[in-house]
């Protein structure tokens, strides 16, 4: 779900456009995926979560629908998505935990409040998906800012251009993406960085990458298949 909102942006998006959380990718952090915990180390730690929660001075859609913060007395921002039972981890400290002192109050939804009718429409809108394409698809959000050291790709948030690399072709700095599909198929289109080519090196990395994809190209378009579900890479919207 997080790579619906992370990668829809533009007139030609297909869900979850509204809610704004494409803007996640302008900054800068360390994502360690844990089992049903995605821990984002980044100084910008209450900027994210406030992105990502609903709360009395916002509208329900300009957020991530159902994500609740739990009343945690730490300056990590522990949050749970109340449908799925998925946690977001937000903290400034490299080694992902909090420090043991509060955060300030914000009017955000907690725990204890239930999904509201808005964010049960859009909830209900969004296209089944296939447990292996779930992997497939939390695949993406969790390789956002992943770089191979050596310099030979790097996704940069999906917004910034590889550092030190000569190209023929460049791509736009705008936010234009479209991740559409339903069940074991989908594709992913896009104007600005990464390279595909970048993206499918880093999803197919014997270290880095998601264990068992397999990469299939077929002209322009690139394949990612993981069991029964397949994404397709293309070039450009």
């Amino acid at each position: 779900m997080l790579a619906l909102a992370v990668l829809n942006c533009g007139k030609d998006a297909a869900w979850l456009s509204e809610t704004c959380l494409y803007e996640l990718s302008v900054y800068t952090f360390v994502v360690s995926p844990r089992q049903d915990d995605l821990v984002l180390i980044t100084h910008a730690a209450d900027n994210i979560a406030n992105r990502l929660l609903p709360g009395k001075h916002k509208s329900d859609v300009l957020c991530l629908p159902g994500m609740r913060l739990l009343a945690d007395p730490d300056d990590a921002y522990r949050l749970i998505h109340l449908p799925t039972g998925g946690r977001i981890t937000t903290t400034t400290r490299s080694n992902g935990t909090g420090g043991g002192r509060p955060y300030p109050e914000q009017s955000w939804k907690r725990a204890d409040e239930p999904i509201t009718a808005r964010e049960a429409e859009v909830l209900d809108a969004l296209p089944f998906m296939t447990p292996d394409a779930e992997t497939l698809l939390a695949a993406l959000t969790s390789r956002l800012w992943l770089r191979d050291p050596c310099g030979s790709w790097a996704i940069g948030g999906w917004y910034n251009p590889p550092p030190h690399r000569d190209r023929e072709t460049t791509r736009s700095r705008g936010h234009s993406r479209r991740l559409s599909g339903r069940g074991d198929h989908w594709e992913l289109a896009w104007t600005s960085y990464p390279y595909p080519e970048d993206l499918v090196a880093a999803l197919s990395h014997p270290r880095a990458g998601l264990q068992k994809v397999h990469v299939v190209p077929e002209g322009k378009v690139t394949h990612l298949r993981y069991g029964t579900a397949q994404l397709s890479v293309v070039p450009a919207v």
